[in-house]
């Protein structure tokens, strides 16, 4: 579960990084 919640915890970062950039300039 560990190795799991850490992986899916990396996906979502960068999932996240992702539509920061694509949504934070129309954000700002």
């Amino acid at each position: 579960l560990t190795d799991d919640s850490s992986r899916r915890a990396r996906v979502v970062r960068q999932w996240a990084r992702i539509l920061d950039g694509a949504l934070g300039t129309e954000r700002t």
